[in-house]
């Protein structure tokens, strides 16, 4: 990444387009877009506070995105983990799957309320609320390595969620060879339901602001000079088809650009940018599970090893909840 720099010196990070297209892969949210690059006016519910470092940032999806998004990729790994018929690449697929998972809980990635001083237990896990995912756009990377590395109690909540995923995953795969769409579907709206959903939570009064930002001390102005320095925070969020044009974009220049590259290089690199539409909520709305779940057809390119055996993921069969 370079480092960009208005006209005032303020810090803004240029990600290049297979690195936006990764950070789905860490727990991160797209990057922010600067006002002037809007066509339509935004809404200005996010941070309003005077310290902020600029204005003039907006995020191009909501906390609710941001919470399905994060749901919907990691139902499709665990899939792969329940379906593959070789344990060692089902377990490869699982690891991917906790790498997420524990990312979500690295405070350089993912900024979580929690209680003061509370040791780590079922309890104390379960009452951690998202507030800020945080973008890689703006983030100071000498203290979000670091932040990675602590073991903290959110590192220990992550231990304590990756444990139950792998209960959950073996004891599935122990009862029955699952090789049905409808096996595999029951078995993620329970992973869904069970863990993700607590995994992922977001306050209801939170879940349509937006995504992105860092606060003070994970800031990239923080980088400069001595202190925590101020937050860069986006301001509001922009409508729905502003962020579609946007997302499209970079979709299209990622498509380009994996389209030069020799096999080996394009295994490297992410078909597309996904994200769902701000109107799915898979868990406050139990009905939109329906977006989660497989077909048969997805079934047997698992079982016929028509799966890249690579980190990312192909997009899912059925591209009308994904905008590319």
């Amino acid at each position: 990444m370079q480092v960009a720099q208005d006209i005032a010196g303020v810090r803004h990070y240029n990600m290049s387009l297979c690195r936006i297209a990764v950070q789905v892969y860490h727990a991160s949210p797209l990057p922010l877009v600067r006002r002037d690059s809007l066509q339509e006016d935004p809404l200005e519910n996010g941070y309003r506070r005077p310290d902020n470092l600029r204005s003039d940032l907006f995020a191009v999806m909501t906390k609710r995105q941001w919470q399905s998004t994060m749901i919907h990729l990691m139902a499709k790994q665990f899939m792969y983990a329940l379906v593959m018929p070789d344990i060692v690449e089902a377990a490869r697929r699982l690891g991917n799957l906790l790498h997420t998972l524990s990312d979500s809980f690295a405070a350089g990635h993912v900024v979580r309320k929690s209680r003061s001083g509370a040791a780590p237990s079922a309890e104390t896990c379960r009452s951690l609320v998202v507030k800020t995912p945080i973008s890689m756009d703006v983030v100071n990377w000498l203290r979000h390595v670091p932040a990675d590395e602590a073991e903290d109690v959110l590192w220990k909540c992550s231990s304590f969620y990756e444990t139950a995923a792998i209960e959950i995953w073996a004891d599935t795969r122990a009862a029955a060879r699952v090789t049905t769409a409808d096996a595999v579907n029951e078995a993620i709206d329970q992973f869904v339901q069970r863990l993700l959903c607590r995994v992922f939570h977001v306050h209801p009064n939170d879940l349509d602001k937006p995504a992105g930002g860092a606060p003070a001390y994970f800031s990239s102005d923080s980088i400069r000079g001595t202190g925590t320095g101020k937050p860069v925070m986006p301001r509001g969020v922009a409508t729905e088809r502003d962020a579609n044009r946007i997302i499209g974009d970079w979709t299209r220049g990622l498509m380009a650009y994996r389209q030069n590259l020799d096999e080996a290089g394009q295994q490297r690199v992410p078909e597309s940018i996904t994200i769902l539409p701000r109107g799915i909520d898979l868990c406050m709305s139990p009905q939109s599970l329906d977006i989660v779940h497989v077909k048969d057809e997805d079934i047997h390119q698992v079982l016929t090893g028509k799966v890249a055996p690579t980190y990312l993921m192909m997009p899912p069969v059925d591209q009308s909840v994904v905008l590319i």
